[in-house]
């Protein structure tokens, strides 16, 4: 089952504890401030759960061969980063378009279109992880091509330090410039919320990375050179500590900074209404000039 060492049936039991803990928390604050597009940290929590659950049946027995149990354990732990990278994106857009005002919303200063933003970040996220599923041999094809999974973590792994330079350029723009459309305690709000994001994105890349040199691994191992493996593949701590703690920080750090709390209403559904957002800028530009007059 684990080929190269002999996995701890009491980690994934501390790990289900610790994420069946989180997913109650992030229901609560779902439901509390009806934020829809954050439920999906409550499947990360849950998918994770479950995940650690079936870790810790198939480690009490390693000699059995791999089989459905072990690929439905893989899948359960592997989507959840990319489940929490995906509501990571849709926080940063409903940012944009919180503190910002219409006339700043363009290319020199988002360095993408306000109204395709989502779309442009999510569509290399979506094209990675679907390389990396077909590539992994789990349920589809089998044998899967050689180093698909790995070119697909690349990709993946690139995708996400490009969106982490983007968010981390913005929250410094945001906390260099005092948008016209915030006062000081809006201001003060949009810039914890924009430090949890770049914290959140930091660690995504460590899982990034960290996936990158598995699926290396993976692919040395089914060539049988065990001896040019890293410590990702011959080890068991170092993914508790790449990969899953990441998920658990993500979720501890999105949990003390709610997204749902700092956005408001019209920003929190799982659907973002572009062209009902552009019309309240239009009435609102158009209130201030009759102001004006």
């Amino acid at each position: 089952m684990f080929p190269c060492f002999a996995p701890s049936p009491i980690m994934p039991v501390v790990g289900a504890s610790v994420f069946g803990a989180l997913s109650l928390v992030h229901a609560w604050l779902a439901w509390k401030k009806k934020a829809l597009f954050l439920l999906m940290n409550v499947y990360a929590g849950l998918a994770m759960t479950a995940g650690m659950l079936i870790r810790c049946v198939l480690a009490r027995d390693n000699s059995r061969p791999r089989d459905l149990t072990f690929e439905a354990m893989s899948l359960l732990l592997a989507g959840p980063i990319s489940v929490l990278s995906f509501m990571l994106i849709m926080t940063y857009t409903r940012m944009i378009w919180l503190v910002t005002s219409p006339e700043q919303r363009n290319l020199a200063t988002l360095w993408l279109p306000p109204a395709f933003q989502t779309t442009l970040i999510a569509t290399p996220q979506i094209l990675a992880d679907t390389i990396i599923f077909l590539g992994s041999g789990t349920l589809v094809i089998k044998p899967p091509p050689r180093y698909m999974a790995y070119y697909g973590a690349v990709l993946e792994a690139i995708g996400w330090i490009s969106f982490t330079i983007l968010v981390v350029r913005f929250v410094c723009m945001n906390k260099r410039n005092k948008w016209p459309i915030m006062d000081g305690e809006s201001q003060k709000k949009a810039q914890r919320l924009g430090l949890a994001l770049c914290a959140s994105c930091a660690l995504l890349v460590v899982c990034g990375v960290a996936r990158v040199f598995e699926r290396r691994d993976i692919t040395t191992l089914q060539d049988l050179h065990e001896e040019e493996a890293s410590l990702m593949s011959t080890t068991e701590w170092p993914v508790y500590t790449f990969e899953y703690l990441p998920v658990a920080a993500i979720m501890v750090i999105m949990g003390m900074f709610y997204p749902g709390c700092y956005l408001p209403k019209r920003l929190t559904g799982f659907r973002l209404r572009v062209k009902g957002l552009i019309k309240e800028d239009e009435e609102k530009r158009r209130m201030v000039n009759t102001d004006k007059k």
